[in-house]
């Protein structure tokens, strides 16, 4: 009843500390992918019985051809995500409602409260709903909604 080890215990405990160590790094993507080309090379050559020699080329062949292609399609997916700040110009033309904030007329945009005000200066009145026109600073130029 003792404790049997075979080789692709070894290719498994490769990959989960590839994937430590990815969540450590920050998420840099190549432990993830080394991750990938060890459980999918180490593991299936240690399923299928070859010697250690085998598994190891194996590994590393199939960690060359999907690192590449792993970090190219992370990538791709996190170019896609569009982050913005308050002020580059995404946000004219939303609706928004006045709320006051210690004594301030403020807007929620973007999950920033900025302060507000009509183009000739005037502050809206509270829960009035107004249209952002654009950002000068901090504050949020706005035109009445209706």
């Amino acid at each position: 009843m003792g404790l049997e080890f075979a080789a692709w215990h070894l290719w498994l405990i490769a990959a989960l500390a590839a994937l430590l160590l990815e969540l450590l790094a920050g998420g840099e993507l190549f432990f993830l992918a080394l991750a990938a080309g060890l459980a999918v090379g180490g593991l299936v050559a240690g399923f299928t019985g070859f010697s250690l020699t085998v598994q190891i080329i194996t590994a590393a062949v199939v960690d060359m051809a999907l690192t590449p292609l792993v970090i190219r399609r992370v990538r791709r997916r996190r170019e896609r995500v569009r982050y913005a700040v308050a002020g580059e110009g995404g946000e004219a033309g939303r609706i928004c409602t006045v709320i006051v904030r210690n004594g301030r007329a403020v807007i929620h945009l973007r999950h920033d409260a900025l302060p507000v005000r009509f183009e000739d200066g005037s502050i809206p009145p509270a829960d009035s709903r107004v249209r952002v026109l654009r950002i000068e600073g901090i504050t949020a130029i706005v035109a009445p909604a209706d």
